[in-house]
């Protein structure tokens, strides 16, 4: 309460200042402060990871925040200065009023930025002043044979500051970053979870323990990702025996257990991978394209290492104390094993260890991890062969399965074709391993939809045009479903199927975006013919549905009315795991041997090892 009281008294003295300086000074550093709030919001993380760590590693974030605000509006404030001498000649209720207003919008947002940049330095527990994001209770004051109407502190409730300037701060800053001040293929909002309770939980830990481990530093242990039946209770001596009772997880959750390989480098100064649960949090979401929320581990593998997991701390609602265990694995311990309840559908997207490190884990609750989280709706999705059969949709005359691959590179890790030639990996688009093919049959069958440009249909049979539909309404729809294109007779057609690729430099952004606006999709056959895409089709979450989109036109590649950028999709936020499926006609009988975005700073994929001969 007394660090919020202080907070307060900041922002009703920045108010002052700023309303006895009149309307017009007090508008100019408002503007000001926005600017330089959308840039820090948007840069801070960018300027911890790449300047202050090298540094001050635990103070990493509070100075990037405070530094990528301050200084720019110190530099801008003085300009404006020396350029504009003069003020308005308004009456002094006006200038008063209206200089309070705006210095209360400036008060709000420096006191937001003041309040996370002590918030996030490493307080003991996180605790500052009385104040605390989280509360912390330690494991000695915990009876481990109590189970009967505890006393629950809710960790998932903040303690937040009296009138959360940080979080209107971090709102207001994410959303103009978003928007007025947008990067191509950024978006602040959409790739964080809530960054003030992450920065409050992983930071309220003891003095002694490490806030930040370096990017590239963790990895999840591939293959390792499991659904676990039940956790056990934390005892003091940290032993299991036969006797204990097992925890199964609440209504409508699963356990899903994540093993993490840590490497020298995350150990930082210290000499073991000391840690607490709460600094190595899953994030994903409800939902296909909800907002990405954060879990932290309820569990964590036995030292034992017979696969059964003691609950270091435990987020049931009401079930058992909060508990947080500072863990320090013994020095050759290198794999780490940790426990997540997390409710049906819920959609993991990544792992963060400490601040900076985090490590791609995909997997869905409620489904086998090898079991990928693929388009639903009534469509089926384009996928695993451009050509094949779709649900609503007859085997058309002349076309023919996709080829298996064979021979050539295996695939990478992430399921994509290896990539070919010179130059910097700014691609859009990358191909996806064994999953293309030739045929006429359409990748989505629509039977309600929308048509844009100049459609033409006949029967089931797409000639040419632009169809947009939602896929929860194909299946209740009546008539006839569009599931093929017309091709030409002295033609194949190639469905190339491909995964959007996220850029993450700032260079790389507005490559990306350069290529996603030229299209300047190609490939290359074992003749030497370069071919040019002649439409495309995808299905991917828009709001809070699936929209399908397709896009074919035969005889207007390259003009004017031809293949555009879609309507209701917008690409630079199509997702990997978002279908998206690339056509071109191609001569009878070649071989396609390398697929490119344009550009030679652009590496091409081959491939030679996908068998992708063209039907005679």
């Amino acid at each position: 309460m007394l660090f919020s009281v202080l907070l307060v008294v900041f922002l009703f003295a920045v108010t002052f200042f700023q309303a006895m300086h009149g309307f017009y000074s007090s508008l100019i550093m408002m503007v000001l402060t926005l600017c330089c709030a959308a840039l820090a919001v948007g840069t801070f993380e960018w300027v911890a990871l790449n300047w202050t760590v090298q540094l001050w590693p635990d103070y990493a974030y509070s100075l990037a925040l405070a530094g990528a605000f301050a200084l720019p509006l110190a530099v801008l404030r003085a300009v404006f200065d020396s350029l504009i001498r003069r003020s308005t000649l308004l009456p002094t209720w006006l200038e008063r009023g209206g200089g309070g207003l705006c210095g209360l919008i400036t008060g709000l947002i420096a006191t937001g930025v003041l309040g996370l940049c002590i918030t996030t330095l490493p307080w003991d527990r996180g605790s500052f002043l009385t104040f605390a994001r989280v509360d912390y209770e330690e494991p000695d004051l915990v009876d481990p044979e109590s189970n009967v109407n505890p006393v629950v502190r809710d960790p998932q409730v903040n303690h937040n500051l009296l009138f959360s300037p940080d979080r209107a701060t971090i709102a207001l800053g994410g959303y103009l970053s978003d928007n007025l001040f947008s990067v191509p293929d950024a978006n602040f909002r959409a790739e964080h979870a809530d960054i003030v309770k992450s920065l409050g939980w992983i930071n309220a830990v003891p003095m002694e323990m490490q806030r930040f481990a370096p990017p590239g530093s963790v990895s999840v242990v591939e293959g390792s990702t499991r659904k676990v039946d039940h956790v056990f209770h934390y005892t003091k001596d940290w032993a299991l025996s036969d006797q204990d009772k097992p925890v199964d997880p609440g209504s409508g959750n699963e356990f899903w257990a994540v093993r993490l390989k840590l490497s020298p480098q995350a150990k930082g100064k210290y000499s073991t991978h000391a840690f607490t649960p709460r600094q190595v949090r899953l994030v994903g979401r409800r939902r296909p394209g909800g907002d990405l929320e954060p879990v932290f581990p309820i569990a964590v593998e036995g030292p034992d290492r017979q696969g059964r997991h003691m609950n270091a701390v435990k987020f049931r609602y009401g079930d058992w104390p909060v508990v947080d265990l500072a863990l320090a694995p013994p020095e050759s311990a290198d794999e780490l094993e940790f426990v997540y309840e997390i409710p049906k559908g819920f959609r993991a997207e990544y792992v963060e260890y400490k601040l900076g490190a985090r490590a791609d884990v995909s997997f869905v609750a409620g489904e086998t991890p090898s079991s990928p989280a693929g388009a639903s709706g009534g469509a089926k999705p384009a996928g695993d062969a451009g050509g094949t059969q779709t649900a609503d949709s007859t085997q058309p005359s002349g076309g023919s399965q996709p080829a298996p691959s064979s021979g050539g590179a295996p695939p990478s890790k992430d399921g994509t074709v290896p990539s070919v030639g010179q130059g910097g990996n700014v691609r859009a688009v990358t191909t996806r391993a064994g999953r293309s093919g030739f045929g006429d049959s359409a990748p989505f069958a629509l039977k309600k939809y929308t048509t844009l440009k100049d459609t033409q249909i006949q029967g089931a049979t797409l000639k040419q045009g632009h169809l947009v539909g939602y896929a929860d309404e194909q299946q209740s729809a009546s008539g006839e479903a569009i599931s093929v294109f017309e091709v030409p007779a002295d033609k194949r057609l190639l469905q190339l199927n491909v995964m959007s690729m996220k850029a993450g430099s700032l260079y790389g952004k507005a490559m990306r975006f350069a290529v996603g606006t030229v299209q300047n999709y190609t490939v290359l056959d074992d003749r030497g013919g370069r071919t040019q895409f002649c439409g495309k089709a995808a299905a991917a979450i828009v709001g809070d549905r699936e929209v399908i989109e397709i896009q074919y036109f035969p005889e207007q590649v390259g003009s004017i009315g031809g293949v555009g950028a879609f309507q209701a999709i917008k690409e630079s936020q199509l997702d990997k795991d978002d279908q998206l499926v690339l056509f071109f006609l191609v001569d009878p009988g070649v071989k396609i041997v390398e697929f490119s975005t344009g550009g030679q700073a652009n590496r091409a994929d081959d491939l030679r090892g996908e068998g992708l001969v063209a039907p005679q």
